[in-house]
Protein backbone atom coordinates (compact mmCIF):
# COMPACT_ATOMS: atom_id res chain seq x y z
CA UNK A 1 0.00 0.00 0.00
CA UNK A 2 2.68 2.89 -1.07
CA UNK A 3 0.05 5.88 -0.93
CA UNK A 4 0.20 5.04 2.75
CA UNK A 5 3.58 5.55 2.91
CA UNK A 6 4.84 9.26 3.68
CA UNK A 7 4.61 11.87 1.54
CA UNK A 8 8.23 12.70 1.82
CA UNK A 9 8.92 9.23 1.06
CA UNK A 10 8.45 10.41 -3.06
CA UNK A 11 10.95 13.91 -2.60
CA UNK A 12 13.81 10.98 -2.68
CA UNK A 13 12.91 8.64 -5.07
CA UNK A 14 13.66 10.33 -8.56
CA UNK A 15 12.83 9.25 -12.13
CA UNK A 16 10.76 5.88 -12.17
CA UNK A 17 8.72 4.02 -9.67
CA UNK A 18 7.31 0.51 -11.11
CA UNK A 19 4.51 -0.45 -8.86
CA UNK A 20 2.95 -3.89 -9.26
CA UNK A 21 -0.95 -3.86 -7.95
CA UNK A 22 -3.40 -6.36 -7.70
CA UNK A 23 -6.65 -4.71 -9.07
CA UNK A 24 -7.57 -2.27 -11.79
CA UNK A 25 -9.33 -0.41 -9.38
CA UNK A 26 -6.87 -0.16 -6.91
CA UNK A 27 -4.62 1.25 -9.41
CA UNK A 28 -7.14 3.91 -10.89
CA UNK A 29 -7.22 4.76 -6.86
CA UNK A 30 -3.47 5.12 -6.58
CA UNK A 31 -3.50 7.42 -10.07
CA UNK A 32 -6.06 9.66 -7.99
CA UNK A 33 -3.96 9.88 -5.00
CA UNK A 34 -0.87 10.77 -7.05
CA UNK A 35 0.83 14.23 -6.90
CA UNK A 36 -0.51 16.19 -9.32
CA UNK A 37 2.66 17.51 -10.57
CA UNK A 38 3.78 13.44 -11.03
CA UNK A 39 3.51 11.75 -14.65
CA UNK A 40 1.70 8.38 -13.74
CA UNK A 41 -0.35 5.48 -15.98
CA UNK A 42 -1.74 2.21 -15.34
CA UNK A 43 -1.18 -0.68 -17.70
CA UNK A 44 -3.15 -3.64 -17.95
CA UNK A 45 -5.32 -5.41 -19.78
CA UNK A 46 -7.93 -3.30 -20.33
CA UNK A 47 -5.73 -0.20 -21.70
CA UNK A 48 -2.33 -1.39 -22.34
CA UNK A 49 -1.91 -0.37 -26.27
CA UNK A 50 0.95 0.41 -28.38
CA UNK A 51 1.00 3.84 -27.40
CA UNK A 52 1.22 3.40 -24.16
CA UNK A 53 3.81 0.93 -24.09
CA UNK A 54 5.97 3.51 -26.19
CA UNK A 55 5.66 6.37 -24.10
CA UNK A 56 6.41 3.73 -21.01
CA UNK A 57 9.73 2.85 -22.97
CA UNK A 58 10.32 6.10 -23.61
CA UNK A 59 10.26 7.28 -19.82
CA UNK A 60 7.55 9.43 -19.99
CA UNK A 61 5.73 7.96 -16.56
CA UNK A 62 7.65 8.80 -13.06
CA UNK A 63 4.91 6.13 -11.62
CA UNK A 64 4.00 3.09 -13.31
CA UNK A 65 1.13 1.14 -11.87
CA UNK A 66 1.12 -2.64 -13.36
CA UNK A 67 -0.88 -5.33 -12.56
CA UNK A 68 0.87 -9.05 -12.14
CA UNK A 69 -0.43 -10.57 -15.21
CA UNK A 70 0.73 -7.73 -17.51
CA UNK A 71 4.29 -8.30 -15.75
CA UNK A 72 4.36 -11.80 -17.51
CA UNK A 73 4.10 -10.07 -21.01
CA UNK A 74 7.19 -10.26 -23.30
CA UNK A 75 6.99 -6.00 -23.43
CA UNK A 76 7.61 -5.79 -19.54
CA UNK A 77 10.23 -8.49 -19.83
CA UNK A 78 12.31 -6.66 -22.53
CA UNK A 79 12.01 -3.28 -20.25
CA UNK A 80 13.36 -4.77 -16.96
CA UNK A 81 16.05 -6.52 -19.31
CA UNK A 82 17.19 -3.49 -21.44
CA UNK A 83 20.12 -1.96 -19.09
CA UNK A 84 19.65 2.09 -20.20
CA UNK A 85 15.59 2.08 -19.45
CA UNK A 86 16.33 -0.09 -16.07
CA UNK A 87 19.09 1.93 -14.86
CA UNK A 88 16.39 4.56 -14.33
CA UNK A 89 13.95 2.58 -12.58
CA UNK A 90 14.93 3.59 -8.69
CA UNK A 91 12.07 1.21 -6.96
CA UNK A 92 9.64 -1.21 -7.84
CA UNK A 93 7.31 -1.89 -5.26
CA UNK A 94 4.79 -4.77 -5.10
CA UNK A 95 1.69 -4.42 -3.43
CA UNK A 96 0.40 -7.82 -3.23
CA UNK A 97 0.38 -8.58 0.38
CA UNK A 98 -2.72 -10.66 0.38
CA UNK A 99 -0.76 -13.69 -1.19
CA UNK A 100 1.53 -13.73 2.28
CA UNK A 101 1.14 -16.67 3.68
CA UNK A 102 2.39 -17.47 7.22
Amino acid sequence: MWHLLPDNIWLDLCNYVVIVTPLKALQVEQIRRCDRDLKAVYVNEDNKTAEIMKRVWLKEFERIFVTSEQLKEDDWGDLFRDEAWFQDVQAIIIDEAHVVVE
